[in-house]
């Protein structure tokens, strides 16, 4: 019990009942007196804050938890938004393709015919220049 500080000592002793320097009187007046400030803190300092705090935190948690709500709903309806987006996309992107090989067919089918009309062209001003040399012989 030596090593133990004054104070713890004083108020060990105090809780035991033992008396030492101190009349009883004292041990009990400091024991109530510190029973006292006990309750004066606790009920009317830290209760009643704790209580309106607790309140206040309960409402502002369901306030918090309420948005949490509502931005989860939120995104949930932008994820599916998106998704049927991407799915349009996807869409559009395949039609594309598809239009995208239908001209390129067209352009070389455009380019065979331009080649078959050149070479009847040419043959057809070799026919005349024949016919022509025919017609003056």
């Amino acid at each position: 019990m030596k090593d133990v500080p004054e104070f713890h000592q004083i108020f060990f002793k105090i809780l035991t009942g033992k008396q030492d320097k101190l009349s009883v009187f004292t041990y009990k007046t400091a024991y109530y007196t510190a029973l006292l400030l006990y309750c004066i803190f606790f009920y009317t300092i830290y209760q009643p804050n704790s209580v309106k705090c607790s309140e206040k935190n309960n409402s502002e948690a369901t306030m918090i938890h309420e948005q949490i709500e509502k931005k989860s709903k939120e995104l949930k309806q932008i994820e599916c938004n998106e998704h049927k987006i991407l799915d349009e996309l996807d869409s559009i992107e395949f039609q594309l393709n598809r239009t995208n090989m239908k001209v390129s067919l067209l352009s070389r089918e455009l380019d065979t015919l331009d080649s078959n009309i050149y070479s009847i062209e040419t043959r057809q001003k070799k026919l005349n220049r024949k016919s022509n040399k025919m017609k003056y012989t």
